[in-house]
């Protein structure tokens, strides 16, 4: 009869470890949702400010570089004061440091750095400048088989015009998960815009100031933040779910000696009552020292007992 005891118990005790479990789980899975958001929130506001800084840098290069020289010796492959040398305008791939008078053009500067950075290995990020109108069909994501996410960011940039508008990604599993953000190169010098309409062979010839010419894409690894927000969270379930079965163990410590162990006490009672009743024993006083349901349902089991003795009383004297 005890372990029926027991068994009310743990029932009563079940709500609070449901309701622990359940809650420890909801906390985790909030955290870790609010640090993967921070995780891509710093994701976004690096990856803005490396395109920021190489547009900054290649209009630096166009302004104070490219478009004096052209101004001062009219165009390309034009001889410098003294007659010795030449300026050669080349492209990324044709650019060899060692060449006298070899510089390379403004986007071909940033293909350059961009090279750079990308030879630093996946564990950095990585840096890109992007065009579906490229000259060099390597940076042609209609032409290399980009994706159709990449593809479709590229369109609505063009379409937009916003030098601040942006679109981003979240890309692979764990260890390889990856923030990609395309951000808009706006024409912002005629020279670029004459130069690009110049070229022919198919490509747009029409472009003008303030036009998306292409889109910085820029790469950055976040698994190793993220494994640091799920940890945390499972740190912070782990926490929880210590404090809840504290509270769970001084409730079922306190729930026994209040409320278990007399309610277990008196329901045997009322058991052991029963079954001498069932079995015509009316003679013993039924005793329940309890104020509570309990106790009232020991009361009434007292009157029915009173009342079936006088019955049975009464019965025998009629006999």
């Amino acid at each position: 009869m005890a372990s029926r005891g027991w068994g009310l118990h743990l029932k009563t005790i079940l709500p609070t470890i449901v309701v622990s479990a359940v809650t420890a789980s909801a906390v985790g899975i909030v955290l870790y949702l609010d640090g993967k958001a921070s995780v891509i929130a710093q994701s976004r506001k690096t990856a803005t400010a490396i395109a920021q800084q190489t547009l900054a840098e290649r209009q630096v290069y166009t302004v104070n570089v490219a478009n004096p020289l052209l101004r001062d010796f009219g165009g390309p492959d034009q001889g410098f004061p003294n007659g010795n040398n030449t300026i050669h305008w080349v492209g990324s791939k044709a650019f060899n440091p060692k060449d006298k008078g070899s510089l390379p053009l403004a986007v071909s500067l940033v293909h350059l750095v961009s090279a750079s950075v990308n030879s630093r290995g996946a564990k950095g990020h990585t840096l890109d400048l992007l065009s579906l109108d490229a000259v060099n069909p390597e940076k042609n994501p209609l032409k290399t088989g980009g994706s159709q996410t990449e593809i479709s960011a590229m369109q609505f940039l063009q379409s937009e015009k916003n030098p601040l508008a942006y679109r981003e990604a979240v890309s692979g599993e764990g260890a390889d998960a990856r923030y990609v953000m395309w951000y808009p190169d706006i024409a912002f010098s005629d020279s670029c815009v004459n130069c690009h309409n110049g070229l022919g062979g198919g490509h747009k010839n029409d472009w003008v100031k303030g036009d998306v010419m292409g889109s910085f894409k820029v790469t950055l690894p976040m698994g190793a933040d993220l494994e640091d927000a799920k940890t945390g969270a499972l740190r912070i379930v782990l926490l929880v779910l210590g404090a809840f079965a504290i509270v769970a163990l001084l409730q079922t410590l306190l729930q026994w000696l209040l409320v278990s162990r007399p309610l277990i006490r008196n329901l045997n009672t009322l058991e052991r009552a029963a079954e001498r009743i069932s079995h015509g024993e009316v003679d013993q006083p039924i005793k329940i020292e309890s104020n509570d349901e309990v106790g009232r349902l020991g009361q009434s089991f007292e009157r029915m007992r009173t009342s079936l003795a006088m019955l049975l009383e009464e019965q025998d004297k009629k006999v």
